[in-house]
């Protein structure tokens, strides 16, 4: 099985938001699709989309992403799902090899990456994120060095999951390996702390990975496994939302934390506060960066002079220079800065700056690039991903 088992069709950019040179790259690949399927893979891709943009931080990044599609016809649909593992035994020939049952876990799909990698390689070399689509309805999939998934139900979750692996480095924060019950030598996690940024053997609320996001009135450690025989059965103690330390993560029942009790990491719910952030920080430098001194009229310049405190003087032509790339302006200032917009932007770096506050987690990395903008003497470039960020936490917070 192999390449002899099919044919590459081509490459199709699905989402444009600029040159590959300049964006992150997520090129989605078929296998296990025959070529009468691939309407299906291309509605598949489709569908993946649709759903990243509603997770957070992708709706915010969204301009930081090309997304394209390669297309490859396999002699046959599915993939192998071997009886040692509990499947039907069927084999599936396949240009890339696609296989249930690797690690004696029926879910953990993999395909030959290898093969994959040179494959992508040669139609689009500036690729950041490979994520295989394996057309069977069994449910499963892989990180590593690329992500694949199968396309049944709830695939575009969890290929969000396996890409969390793939391209941002984080940690599976379920707390099980073949499963809850089943499980042997899984009780107890023994080892160091994690490299990884979304799980931990510190309770520390002072030492704590992800402290300055942990509220002073949140309990630490913020739930503890009664029973480490077994997965903790209890329910989640705190608000949803609530980022402490909560036990049961990297396949182990006692011993490694993660932040928050639900996470796309641990079962496919929404990115929590800390695998956020780091997805935010691997996304900046693809997002498109606002110049202020590019093709502004006359008039624009006069903005200089309206305040007298040079900080809130340039979040205001920061916010300014966003309205006029996003609404092509043309003739005269059409939209007004908004006060709501500029205290808030105010009161949150100039806590940062003279207090060292850090802001709210979901428009941190917003405040720190206007912050360091600031110390190394530019004027500001605010990123459009940034401006939408802090929008979305006026609307959340309901700041008018």
């Amino acid at each position: 099985m192999g390449i002899a088992d099919g044919y590459i069709v081509g490459l199709t950019k699905v989402l444009d938001n600029g040159a590959a040179s300049d964006r992150f790259n997520i090129v989605l690949v078929a296998e296990g699709y025959q070529a009468t399927e691939l309407g299906q893979f291309a509605t598949d891709v489709n569908q993946f989309i649709t759903t990243l943009q509603t997770f957070e931080p992708f709706p915010t990044y969204i301009q930081a992403l090309n997304i394209y599609r390669l297309d490859v016809a396999s002699d046959d649909s599915g993939a192998d799902d071997p009886a040692t593992c509990g499947g039907p035994g069927t084999t599936a020939d396949t240009y890339f090899d696609a296989s249930y049952c690797n690690g004696g876990i029926r879910r953990l799909l993999c395909v030959d990456s290898t093969l994959v990698m040179n494959t992508v390689d040669t139609y689009l070399p500036e690729w950041g994120q490979i994520i295989v689509v394996v057309n069977h309805n069994v449910w499963g999939g892989s990180g590593g060095s690329i992500a694949t998934t199968c396309n049944s139900s709830n695939w575009d979750r969890c290929a969000l999951h396996e890409m969390g692996h793939a391209a941002f480095g984080l940690a599976d924060e379920y707390e099980y390996w073949a499963g809850c019950g089943s499980d042997v030598g899984h009780d107890h996690y023994a080892g160091g702390e994690p490299a990884q940024v979304n799980i931990t053997i510190d309770t520390n609320r002072a030492t704590i990975k992800w402290g300055d996001l942990i509220d002073a009135s949140t309990p630490m450690p913020t739930t503890t496994n009664a029973n480490c025989a077994q997965c903790d059965p209890q329910a989640n103690p705190e608000p949803a939302g609530t980022v402490g330390a909560f036990e049961g993560a990297y396949y182990y029942h006692c011993g490694v934390y993660r932040p928050e009790f639900n996470c796309m990491m641990r079962n496919l719910a929404a990115f929590c506060a800390v695998c956020q952030r780091k997805i935010r920080t691997v996304l900046d430098p693809y997002m498109p960066i606002i110049d202020p001194h590019w093709h502004m009229p006359e008039w624009y310049y006069d903005l200089y002079d309206w305040r007298h405190v040079i900080l809130p003087r340039w979040i205001l032509v920061a916010y300014l220079q966003v309205n006029w790339e996003m609404k092509n302006l043309v003739k005269g200032m059409k939209v007004q800065p908004s006060k709501a917009f500029f205290n808030t932007v105010t009161k949150y770096l100039s806590e940062y700056m003279t207090k060292n506050v850090m802001p709210p987690a979901d428009i941190a990395p917003a405040i720190l690039n206007m912050a360091d903008d600031f110390m190394a003497g530019r004027p500001m470039n605010l990123r459009a991903g940034d401006y939408i960020a802090i929008q979305n936490h006026m609307k959340k917070n309901k700041i008018v």
